[in-house]
């Protein structure tokens, strides 16, 4: 059985942030769409997320990796996941330096999606954990 969360998805391209929410919706999760990073900071002051998903490169002047260490720094357990197309390059050294809980390349299936944030979920974030790839 999988146990529901509440879900932050950051994502710049509309139809793909709402392809996403529509996912994890489907499996009962709660979630809260926003395009940028300093959208996801204002929606995280007020409401508890289990697993944030975003997009590296983000509409604002934030990016993907500023958002996560400003999650570590307030929210040290929250779930993070960080999409990119560019995923190839960053090394699962400098993934888990940033406390990245996985990286999910571009294009990544629904599924994969899925099975991450439901891991996350599941064991909840006792401890940084980082992989170039998800390996649950």
């Amino acid at each position: 059985m999988i146990r529901r969360g509440r879900i932050l998805i950051v994502e710049d391209q509309p139809a793909l942030r709402d392809l996403l929410a529509l996912a994890l919706r489907h499996d009962g999760h709660a979630v809260v769409r926003v395009e940028s990073a300093e959208a996801a900071l204002e929606h995280l002051r007020t409401a508890h997320f289990d697993v944030i998903v975003s997009d590296l490169t983000l509409a604002g002047a934030m990016t993907g990796w500023q958002l996560v260490a400003a999650v570590r720094a307030r929210w040290p357990r929250t779930g993070f996941v960080l999409a990119t197309g560019s995923g190839a390059e960053i090394s699962p050294a400098v993934a888990a330096a940033a406390q990245v809980d996985a990286i999910l390349s571009k294009p990544f299936s629904v599924t994969d999606l899925r099975h991450v944030v439901a891991r996350l979920i599941a064991r909840g974030r006792t401890t940084p954990r980082a992989t170039g790839r998800d390996t649950s």
